[in-house]
């Protein structure tokens, strides 16, 4: 029913429009979903492309300018080619309030909008498989010296397939799901499943070449994707939408049947993370509190910064912690940062957790490491994405 020319960003741009009940003159941007109360959103919606010239992801919404002193640029006449024109228009209009424009040869680069940004962008991002869907072309001055150089944006799927930890905090306030579409390898599996049961890793046999590289392929991108979807705290809020051969993936020909059946399939997702019966809020968060107690143990106690010389005191071999600090602030005082008022204020601020440290070494049966969930994770310091 649609025109010859009509391509999926098109179709895809009209949908969303028609979603949203606006006009096609006025594209539905994060702003317009997030509303007036950036502290409660109405609607948070994040997104992930793949910057495959840094080798790394990028969230949408981008950053703002406060946030990033290098923003990504666009060029209009080469997003034209890709996107509609009312498009293209509100990314010029929003992009004075990220930074003025860029002239670099012939081309007039504008900064690409925050939460101005039209969601279909963000979508178009995040889903360019690679070769079915054409890259994105940015550009950025992060080059040699500051130089202008293109990167090229593709599917959010290559380095995060399933990031179900966007919304995720030390203690959740809210519940989040994640909707993970699976392989159907065992016919007597339920097509849809959400619990807080153990869940096993997903096999495949290596018979051949062919499944040889596909399944390194799959390791290299879905490993911590995967290995988080098993841990206690996770597991009992994806809910598992599984896929028989001829269904979803690159079946891009499947019969209206099929669709139907995946279309009822996907109610029956929406129905069950929205049933108690499913999912336990009080048992999520007391399973989520035992596990971050567990954490802190390991981090603050005898395994982390209570281990003998790491912060003060001797041990053969090993120079305390603070006393490398404290030699930085005598020696390097003067113009180079932190300036004096923060060392006035860091080192007794972290004296004191160290002293909170020390009530954290198990005595008898307070030992949050005993009976934990499994598989045990970890707690460490990562980029945002």
């Amino acid at each position: 029913g649609y025109p010859d020319s009509s391509g999926l960003t098109d179709w895809l741009y009209k949908t969303i429009q028609k979603c949203a009940g606006l006009p096609d003159e006025q594209p539905l941007t994060f702003a317009l979903l997030r509303g007036e109360d950036e502290q409660d959103p109405l609607v948070n919606l994040q997104l992930v492309t793949t910057d495959l010239s840094a080798s790394r992801p990028a969230i949408l919404p981008l950053s703002e300018p406060e946030e990033e002193s290098t923003p990504y640029l666009f060029d209009p006449d080469e997003w034209r080619k890709l996107f509609p024109e009312p498009v293209v228009a509100q990314m010029l209009a929003a992009s004075p309030n990220v930074g003025p424009p860029v002239e670099h040869g012939s081309r007039t680069l504008y900064p690409v909008p925050g939460f101005e940004l039209p969601i279909v962008v963000a979508a178009r991002l995040s889903l360019s498989f690679p070769i079915l869907l054409a890259t994105v072309p940015l550009w950025r001055a992060d080059g040699l010296n500051g130089v202008l150089v293109q990167h090229t944006m593709s599917d959010g799927g290559i380095c995060s397939n399933f990031p179900i930890h966007f919304f995720d905090s030390l203690f959740p306030g809210r519940p989040t799901f994640g909707l993970d579409l699976q392989p159907w390898r065992v016919p007597t599996e339920n097509p849809v499943e959400m619990s807080d049961e153990p869940r096993t890793p997903q096999f495949s046999e290596v018979g051949d070449v062919g499944t040889f590289f596909t399944q390194i392929l799959n390791a290299a991108r879905n490993w911590r994707d995967n290995m988080q979807a098993e841990l206690p705290g996770y597991r009992d809020r994806v809910c598992q939408i599984r896929l028989t051969e001829a269904e979803g993936g690159l079946n891009l020909n499947m019969p209206a049947d099929v669709v139907k059946r995946l279309v009822g399939r996907g109610d029956e997702a929406g129905n069950t993370v929205t049933n108690p019966a499913f999912f336990d809020w009080d048992r999520h968060r007391v399973t989520r509190f035992r596990i971050l107690m567990q954490m802190l143990q390991r981090s603050l106690g005898p395994l982390g910064i209570g281990r003998p010389g790491v912060y003060m005191g001797e041990y053969p071999g090993r120079e305390a912690f603070k006393a490398a600090v404290e030699r930085w602030q005598a020696e390097r005082a003067g113009p180079e940062p932190p300036p004096l008022t923060w060392w006035e204020t860091a080192i007794p601020a972290s004296d004191a957790v160290v002293k909170l440290a020390e009530r954290w070494t198990p005595e008898g049966d307070v030992d949050f490491d005993t009976d934990a969930p499994t598989p045990t994770p970890t707690l460490r310091i990562l980029p945002r994405v």
